[in-house]
């Protein structure tokens, strides 16, 4: 049985050459820093847990308090 061969996914240009893999123990292993992974995905993606905590947090506040 031959193997798929693995076509690299179009990324960002801000992410070029990233490149994850796992380790044997489930370790995840990255080429780029992960700092710089945060950063990047800081700026580009909503976090909706946090959209929707400060959503509610700012309708339990009551006004004039």
């Amino acid at each position: 049985m031959a193997k798929k061969k693995k076509d690299k996914p179009a990324v960002n240009p801000a992410l070029s050459g990233l490149d994850v893999t796992f380790s044997n123990m489930g370790e995840v292993r990255t080429t780029l820093d992960i700092n710089t992974l945060n950063e990047f995905l800081n700026e580009h993606v909503e976090d909706k847990k946090l959209t929707k905590v400060n959503n509610t947090s700012d309708a339990d506040k009551e006004p004039g308090i």
